[in-house]
């Protein structure tokens, strides 16, 4: 009996656990230098907007490996700016 119970109740938060809904971030990327050759990952530096499925965030590049996360379920686009944008940043 408490063999099955548990059985059903590991079925049941599997179930809950796939109905989670899908999150789409997008936004641009600030990128690491042009002379930078290394590994690199990036990270939300800001979230402008945000509702229950969609989110738009600025990134950034961060020099070595990214630390190990948990799967958030998530679609993540990284957009590049137009180099006249990206050097303009640089360049102030």
């Amino acid at each position: 009996m408490n063999r099955l119970l548990l059985a059903r109740l590991a079925k049941l938060e599997a179930t809950l656990e796939a109905k989670r809904p899908l999150v789409y971030r997008y936004g641009y990327l600030t990128e690491l230098p042009a002379d930078y050759a290394g590994e690199c990952y990036a990270l939300i530096a800001s979230r402008i907007v945000e509702s229950p499925a969609v989110a738009h965030c600025e990134f950034e590049e961060h020099p070595g490996r990214a630390a190990v996360a948990d799967d958030d379920s998530g679609l993540t686009i990284h957009i590049e700016r137009p180099p006249a944008t990206r050097k303009a940043m640089l360049c102030p």
